[in-house]
């Protein structure tokens, strides 16, 4: 009789409301050793590297990372704030510097039109290029958020409650509508894609 191998420890096996198998991969770490050249290149950074212009910004740690990019906790010398700098990958920075990718153009029409940015939307502080393991990579510095909405769901077996969650798709909706008007189109909303203000001070969050 043939046995089944067990599923690898990363592999959670679930099932969607078809009754189709769904197979979540999760991962503690980015894959550091991928290369440029394998459409990666994830930047290397460490607890109390310094960068920006001046050395504005001091690393404190990775706060998580995702396919294209990193985000790390970072303190901002010149407003004595924590900040997030979100690292793309090399790949992603190349395809950036040929045009490939729109991140910048759509921050810039949500941060820099006519009117102010709006509180719903993200957006950005400053920018700049940093060279480094293994490639050279175009941050952006951003505010610091809370978790996110998907974070939230994993807290308890119960489901959020009705007016917290029509608070939440409130918020959503002004941002997207937002966001539209502005010309831009975000093609990936999801939980963990929908944040919550920070309201840690940055004296609460160094220590």
């Amino acid at each position: 009789m043939l046995q089944t191998a067990p599923l690898p420890s990363n592999v959670h096996l679930s099932v969607d409301s078809n009754g189709n198998p769904v197979h979540d991969l999760s991962f503690t770490s980015e894959s550091i050793g991928m290369s440029v050249k394998n459409k990666c290149g994830w930047p290397r950074f460490g607890y109390g590297d310094t960068m920006g212009l001046d050395g504005q910004y001091t690393i404190r740690c990775k706060l998580g990372w995702g396919m294209h990019s990193s985000t790390w906790l970072a303190f901002d010398s010149l407003t004595s704030s924590s900040v997030a700098i979100k690292a793309p990958t090399g790949y992603m920075t190349e395809a950036d510097k040929n045009d490939k990718t729109w991140e910048q153009d759509a921050l810039w029409q949500l941060n820099y039109c006519d009117s102010p940015h709006s509180p719903h939307c993200f957006y950005s502080l400053n920018k700049f290029t940093l060279p480094g393991k293994p490639a050279k990579y175009f941050c952006m510095v951003t505010p610091l958020m809370g978790e996110d909405v998907r974070a939230l769901c994993g807290q308890k077996p119960e489901p959020i409650a009705l007016p917290i969650m029509k608070h939440i798709l409130l918020h959503t909706l002004r941002g997207v509508a937002f966001a539209h008007s502005r010309g831009v189109v975000h093609t990936d909303i999801k939980a963990n894609n929908i944040f919550f203000s920070n309201n840690m001070s940055t004296e609460d969050i160094e220590h």
